[in-house]
Order: C-alpha cells, then sequence, then structure tokens
C-alpha cells in the first residue's frame, strides 16, 4: 500500500506542475498578445503620421520604416513617394530613383550583418519584402542596380564574379581582402564546406562557395568532392613548394 501511496503521489505532483505550467505559458501568452496589439496600433498611428505629412517625409524614410515594420511581423501599406514605373516617362530617371531606394534598404541592411556584399536575389528579396505588395521585378531590379556605380552618393556597385554570380557590394569593399580572409578561416578550421563557410560569415550558402571558388582559382585552396559532400582545403602543394623553394 505504501509504494501505490507513494505513486499517487508522484502523479499528483506531476499533474500539478503541469497546470501550473500551462497556466503560466497562457500569462505569457497573453502578455505577448497585449504588446502585439499595442505594436500594431503604434504602427498603425506611425503610418497615419506619415502619410498625413506627405512630401515632409522622404522616400527613403518610407521604405526603411516598411523595412522595419516587415521585420516585426506587422504590415501596414503606406505608398508615399515609391516609385512606380507608370509614373516615369524616363526609364533613366526611373532606374535612378529605384537605385536611391534600393540603397536605403541594402545599406543598413549591410550595416547590421556587418557584410560587404549581398548577392543580387537578396537584395531583390529584401527590398520587395520592404515594400510590401508593390513590387518591382527582376529586370528592374537589375537594371538599378546597374545604376548605383554612377551615383557616387550611394557608395554602393554591382560586382559580377567569374562564374556570373552578381552582387551588390561598398564601393570601398576590397574583393582581394574578402579572398585572403576566406582562405584564412579555411586555414584555421583544416577544411570547409560552403554551408561551414556561410554560417561564419553569416552569409548566403551561395556566395559562401562563389568566395570558395574564388580562391581556389588562384590556387590558394584546393576541393575535395567525396560521398561526404564538397570541402575546400588549404592548398598545401603551393605552400609546402613554397617552403622547399625557400
Amino acid at each position: 500500500m505504501a509504494g501505490l501511496s507513494r505513486i499517487e503521489i508522484k502523479q499528483k505532483q506531476r499533474l500539478e506542475d503541469t497546470d501550473r505550467n500551462i497556466s503560466e505559458a497562457f500569462q505569457d501568452l497573453s502578455q505577448l498578445m497585449a504588446m502585439a496589439q499595442a505594436m500594431t496600433k503604434l504602427s498603425k498611428s506611425i503610418a497615419a503620421k506619415i502619410e498625413g505629412h506627405g512630401s515632409q517625409v522622404t522616400t527613403d524614410e518610407t521604405i526603411q520604416f516598411k523595412s522595419h515594420l516587415m521585420e516585426l511581423g506587422l504590415q501596414h501599406q503606406i505608398d508615399v513617394g515609391l516609385a512606380s514605373k507608370s509614373s516615369y516617362s524616363s526609364n533613366v530617371h526611373y532606374y535612378n530613383d529605384l537605385a536611391r531606394q534600393i540603397s536605403s534598404i541594402v545599406r543598413p541592411l549591410m550595416k547590421d550583418r556587418r557584410q560587404e556584399q549581398l548577392t543580387l536575389s537578396d537584395v531583390y528579396c529584401c527590398f520587395n519584402r520592404a515594400r510590401g505588395m508593390d513590387l518591382v521585378s527582376p529586370d528592374d531590379i537589375l537594371n538599378a542596380c546597374k545604376q548605383l556605380e554612377q551615383l557616387p552618393d550611394l557608395q554602393l556597385r554591382l560586382y559580377k564574379y567569374k562564374s556570373g554570380l552578381l552582387v551588390v557590394q561598398n564601393q570601398s569593399c576590397d574583393n582581394e581582402e574578402l579572398m585572403n580572409k576566406t582562405v584564412e578561416l579555411v586555414e584555421r578550421a583544416g577544411a570547409l564546406t560552403p554551408l561551414q563557410l556561410s554560417a561564419r560569415l553569416m552569409v548566403s550558402v551561395q556566395l559562401a562557395r562563389q568566395r570558395l571558388e574564388e580562391a581556389e582559382s588562384v590556387g590558394k585552396l584546393c576541393r575535395d568532392e567525396s560521398l561526404e559532400g564538397l570541402k575546400f582545403y588549404p592548398n598545401k602543394f603551393i605552400t609546402q613548394q613554397a617552403t622547399y623553394t625557400a
């Protein structure tokens, strides 16, 4: 009997603990919902003020605000000053304005991520996410990015790797320095896959592989393809040869 009573007591304690955890979870959920409602009201209030001030709020500020709302999971349509192709008589003027709007999204994003480059596909996704429903076509994004270098104050440019991969990068970006950094990371780890490098650099797998292949193309890295996948290693054929020569 003593054994059965002990089991019953333990079961009762587990039920009480479960009830307590569920109760606390619902309290947290209620607080979260209350905060979400407050944030939604705040976003609508700020959006209304932006729309009310009209020309006093710049297009770049509008797009940045929309980007922050989207990151928080809040969507509110704001259409103040967004570049619309149909409202331009000249494609050049449209692409220049679009390039400025892209810059207002890309530069803060690069700064937050501490990155020098973003693939064109990432730029397309981030920019259209900030615009909400007023989407821009991939061709228009590409043509606008081609104009970046013609607008020095934006401090961005479109760069094309030998493989054809297009990235938007800071004008001050040194691709040789990026390559050396990639080689250093591989040397420290002994070997890296594109996925492992992308996690270390916080970039897309596509861009990570491109940087590894670029270092490989000049002989600083070599690859090994096996059932385990693709890995890049320091090119010891070159380093050891230099040691023997010295």
